[in-house]
C-alpha cells in the first residue's frame, strides 16, 4: 500500500512532531511519502528523522504560492505516483487535498482533525464551507473524544468519524526520580501565539513567591506581546524565553511544575509528556486538555490565574500532593503509548483499503 502524507510544513507544531515520531513505525508495512505544502518554516530535526527511516520527504514549492498553484501541482505529484491513500494534516491541505480527490476518484482521503474549533467555523460561511470539504474525506481522525464532540457538533457525519488518540513513545519518556530539592521553576512548553494562553501564567507569578520563575519553551507571534505583559506586570526579571527546544526531556527535567494553558486544544502532547516523565502537571479546564489531564494533573479554569497560582503553591508546600500527583501522572499518560496509536492507524489503513477492493 502506498500512502501519502500531507501536510503544510514541519514547523514545531503538535501535529509535525507527532509524523516525525509516528511515520518511522508504519514504514515496515506501507510504503510512505511525505509532502510538505512548501519548504518554508521546516524544523530541520524532523525531516531528518524522516529521512533517517527511509521515508522520503518532497515539497511542492520552496516557497508561498497561490492556493490554485498549490492544487495543480498536488493533482501533477499526485497522478504520476499512484498513491493508495491520502492523509492529510492540517488547513490548508485540508482543503488542497479534495480536487485530486475530484479528479482521481480511485484515491482514498483521510484527514486527522487536530483541534477542537478554528478561526474558520468563527463565520457562516466558513462554517458551511468546511462542512462541504469533509465531505469529500472517506474518513476522519479525532484526536480526542472532545473533537469527535466538536465535529459532530459542525455536522460532520459521526459514522465517518473515528477517535484515535495520540500518542507519545514511552520508552523517551520514561519517569525520572521526583526531585528531592525542587528548582523553584515552572514552565510551559508550546508556541507563543493562538491558542496558548502564556498571558495566564505570566499573571500568576503576581500571587507567587519572588524566587519562583517560569521558563517559557517556543516561539511565536505574541512573543512581544507576552514581554510587554511581563515588563508591566514587573516579573519580566522571572521570566525565561527560552525559544526553540530541541532536547524536551532536558526541558522537563529543568522544571518542578509543567502547566499547559491554553484557550482550547484537540489533546496536548506537551501535557502528557510532562506526565509521563513525572512532572506534576496543570491544565486549563478546556476541551481536550481536560481529557487528557483528568485523572493524571489538575484543572484551572481558563484565564483563571488566582486559581493557577493556588494550584502552583499547594504542589510546592505539601509534598505528599506534589508526589501524588507525580505519579497519577505517570499512570495516566500510561493510555497514550504511541504504538497503540501506530496499530490503530495500521488497521484503518487495512479496512480502507480492503473496502474498496471487495467494492470493486
Amino acid at each position: 500500500m502506498k500512502i501519502l502524507y500531507l501536510i503544510n510544513n514541519l514547523s514545531n507544531g503538535g501535529a509535525e512532531k507527532l509524523l516525525s515520531d509516528l511515520l518511522p513505525s508504519l514504514k515496515s508495512e506501507f510504503d510512505i511519502e511525505v509532502l510538505l505544502l512548501n519548504n518554508e518554516n521546516n524544523t530541520e530535526k524532523y525531516i531528518t528523522i524522516l529521512r533517517n527511516s527511509d521515508i522520503k520527504v518532497s515539497f511542492l514549492s520552496q516557497k508561498q504560492v497561490g492556493f490554485i498553484g498549490l492544487i495543480c501541482r498536488l493533482f501533477t505529484y499526485v497522478k504520476g505516483s499512484k498513491f493508495d491513500l491520502i492523509h492529510v494534516n492540517l488547513f490548508p491541505a485540508f482543503y488542497c487535498a479534495i480536487i485530486t480527490k475530484i479528479l482521481l476518484k480511485n484515491i482514498k482521503l483521510i484527514y486527522t482533525e487536530h483541534t477542537t474549533t478554528n478561526r474558520r467555523s468563527e463565520t457562516v460561511y466558513g462554517r458551511l464551507l468546511d462542512q462541504i470539504v469533509y465531505l469529500f474525506y472517506d474518513k476522519i481522525i479525532a484526536i480526542s473524544n472532545d473533537v469527535r464532540s466538536s465535529l459532530i457538533l459542525r455536522r460532520v457525519n459521526s459514522k465517518r468519524i473515528i477517535v484515535i488518540e495520540n500518542g507519545i513513545d514511552l520508552l523517551k519518556f520514561n519517569p525520572f526520580c521526583i526531585k528531592e530539592k525542587k528548582l523553584r521553576k515552572i514552565g510551559m512548553a508550546g508556541r507563543l501565539c493562538h491558542p496558548k494562553d502564556q498571558a495566564t501564567i505570566i499573571r500568576s507569578l503576581r500571587q507567587l513567591p519572588e524566587n519562583i520563575q517560569l521558563l517559557l519553551a517556543g516561539t511565536g507571534t505574541d512573543s512581544t506581546k507576552l514581554v510587554k505583559l511581563a515588563t508591566d506586570l514587573g516579573v519580566i526579571k522571572r521570566i525565561f524565553f527560552l525559544g526553540i527546544v530541541t532536547n524536551i526531556r532536558e526541558y522537563y527535567e529543568s522544571i518542578d511544575i509543567h502547566i499547559c494553558s491554553s484557550k482550547f486544544e484537540g489533546f496536548g502532547l506537551s501535557a502528557v509528556e510532562s506526565m509521563a516523565v513525572g512532572i506534576p502537571t496543570i491544565a486549563s479546564d478546556v476541551p481536550g486538555l481536560r481529557e487528557v489531564v483528568s485523572g493524571g494533573g489538575q484543572l484551572f479554569q481558563y484565564g483563571d490565574d488566582k486559581k493557577l497560582s493556588s494550584l502552583i503553591l499547594e504542589l510546592y508546600e505539601k509534598d505528599e500532593i506534589y508526589k501524588q500527583y507525580s505519579q497519577m501522572g505517570i499512570k495516566k499518560a500510561q493510555e497514550y503509548d504511541i504504538t497503540n496509536m501506530s496499530n490503530r492507524y495500521k488497521s484503518l489503513y487495512q479496512n480502507i483499503i480492503n473496502n474498496t477492493l471487495c467494492a470493486e
